[in-house]
């Protein structure tokens, strides 16, 4: 099959608050193409009302994701008669994921986009476990493809990156085990997980019919077994987002405001697209926030007369994992509940910590800070709240709050000015014929 050289630049502008999984670009890819090259962002923060020490991140994510993936008619669609499988359809819109008008009939869309940014966000940004370990990601990709979430239309929460201690908890009922109990005995995770994968690989082996695979071969491409079954990620670039201080020099700290703006590249890698599909093109602007409500440190709990709260190497082996009290997060929890944590986990991660005076007016400090305590009984909300500013750190907030399962207080804007810088070879050839060029 012969495939011709194109160049795609372009220029696209995204609007959204910190901590939400924000949706640069999308472009249809088609049977035979090849993609590399790379994106560049230029992302602006709204002003800051005080000066910003602590860090703060910009991610940049890039994704091939089939077709296929989202709706598992799209084979039978392509094979079918004109009218016959219409496409699945939304009918609200979603501006910040390139939604913003409906067409054709003027009352509903194609709901691929849709599912591809939930597929995405469920997929790679989303805690892969609930109550009792049992795992989420398989169940909500199914329930994505079954149309349950096409009328969602705000984007999701990101989650903190859980580098230190104060963000590793668990909630005691959410630990993953080592042992599942069944009737007969228990189960080792081990066990689930090759179960799981073989699963998987006779799913891969029996899920196609011969109809898409011929299709695909009609049009040149030929599709092995080792064809995706869920989104591949194609690039990511991690980055720490430079604060940039006004030059006034004002009496107090607070007064010497801010804002963080930097230009940040991600490469792709080379891609073969075997099927139709969808490139994806996501930022994640985050933070560390300070809780305000940060107990004492973790040497000021050792009251006990046990002496296994220290280090020892026997203990450690035997016992993966800890209980601890919920005040040892958070001063604010209540007296008796508890988290898990990994055995000695503190020792093998810093944590973010507070030594100011009680009372201190947290506006005075030049880090973002924020009380902690109404997300202790929830993990997921926790590390949620702890990577997106208050909007009471900024001197502006236009973008409307995002309203979820997991709703924040409103933060403030960030602008995402996205650059395209990308080569295809393609099955597509080039400009033909039409009444316009005639």
């Amino acid at each position: 099959m012969r495939r011709y050289q194109y160049r795609l630049n372009d220029q696209n502008v995204s609007l959204a608050n910190w901590g939400r999984i924000t949706p640069l670009k999308y472009i249809e890819t088609v049977p035979g193409e090849t993609y590399g090259g790379s994106i560049t962002v230029k992302a602006t923060s709204a002003v800051a009302n005080k000066a910003i020490f602590s860090r703060a991140y910009y991610d940049l994510y890039a994704f091939y994701c089939p077709i296929r993936v989202l709706w598992d008619q799209f084979p039978y669609h392509l094979a079918s008669r004109e009218d016959e499988l219409p496409a699945p359809t939304t009918e609200t819109l979603f501006p910040q994921n390139f939604e913003s008008s409906f067409v054709g009939d003027a009352t509903s869309n194609a709901a691929f986009l849709r599912r591809m940014y939930h597929m995405i966000s469920r997929t790679f940004f989303s805690i892969d476990k609930g109550l009792g370990g049992n795992r989420l990601v398989s169940k909500l990709q199914d329930q994505i493809r079954a149309g349950e979430f096409d009328q969602d239309n705000h984007l999701h929460l990101a989650l903190g990156r859980g580098s230190t201690f104060d963000r590793s908890w668990l909630t005691s009922t959410s630990v993953e085990q080592q042992t599942v109990p069944v009737n007969d005995g228990a189960v080792s995770l081990q066990m689930i997980r090759r179960a799981y994968s073989l699963d998987r690989y006779e799913k891969l082996r029996d899920y196609y019919g011969g109809r898409y695979t011929d299709l695909l071969k009609g049009y040149g491409v030929k599709a092995d077994w080792g064809i995706l079954q869920e989104p591949e990620c194609i690039g990511i670039s991690n980055n720490d987002w430079k604060f940039n201080q006004k030059t006034n020099l004002d009496s107090e700290l607070a007064q010497r405001n801010g804002y963080f703006e930097q230009e940040f590249s991600l490469k792709i890698r080379k891609t073969f697209c075997p099927e139709h599909g969808i490139l994806g093109f996501y930022a994640v602007p985050r933070a560390d926030v300070f809780n305000t409500n940060q107990p004492t440190h973790i040497l000021g709990t050792r009251v006990g007369g046990n002496p296994s709260a220290w280090w020892d190497p026997h203990v450690m082996d035997t016992y993966t994992d800890a209980v601890t009290p919920a005040t040892n997060i958070d001063a604010g929890a209540a007296r008796g509940s508890t988290v898990s944590i990994i055995n000695g986990d503190h020792l093998r991660k810093g944590r973010n910590e507070v030594a100011v005076p009680a009372g201190t007016d947290w506006n005075k400090l030049p880090v973002f800070g924020r009380d902690m305590t109404s997300a202790i009984t929830n993990h997921d909300l926790w590390l949620r709240t702890g990577c997106q500013p208050d909007a009471a750190d900024f001197a502006a907030k236009s973008v409307p709050a995002d309203t979820d399962d997991m709703a924040l207080p409103e933060s403030t804007e960030v602008c995402h000015y996205t650059e395209t810088r990308l080569s295809k070879r393609s099955p597509v050839k080039p400009a033909g014929m039409s009444i316009a060029n005639r």
